[in-house]
């Protein structure tokens, strides 16, 4: 039930994100989001984080690409692509998006 009410917590969380990105403090919410990831139970709502992971990383977030969490945001997106719940659930376009966003992260990680 626990993990369950957590993966919802993120789901929501992503969506708050992704429709109004600039009035949330990202400084506070992505460390925290990135650290309760892979979901654990509602594999469901992995499209929807990857969906605001990618758009973060479109629009540049300052906080996403931050030297600081590059490494962390890679090590979040592995364990998601490593889930069993995200081999059944996150197929098609979002897993590549997230592929591909990740190769970004990684090229840029290794410039700096």
């Amino acid at each position: 039930q626990a993990d369950l009410v957590r993966d919802n917590s993120i789901y929501a969380l992503c969506r708050f994100i992704r429709s109004n990105h600039q009035q949330v403090d990202l400084n506070i919410v992505l460390p925290v989001l990135l650290d309760s990831l892979p979901f654990k139970n509602d594999a469901s709502e992995v499209d929807v984080m990857a969906d605001t992971i990618s758009f973060l990383w479109k629009e540049r977030d300052k906080t996403l690409t931050r030297p600081d969490m590059l490494p962390r945001l890679l090590t979040a997106m592995a364990r998601v692509l490593s889930s069993p719940l995200a081999e059944d659930d996150l197929q098609g376009l979002p897993r590549t998006e997230l592929v591909t966003v990740c190769s970004e992260i990684l090229r840029e990680a290794q410039a700096q």
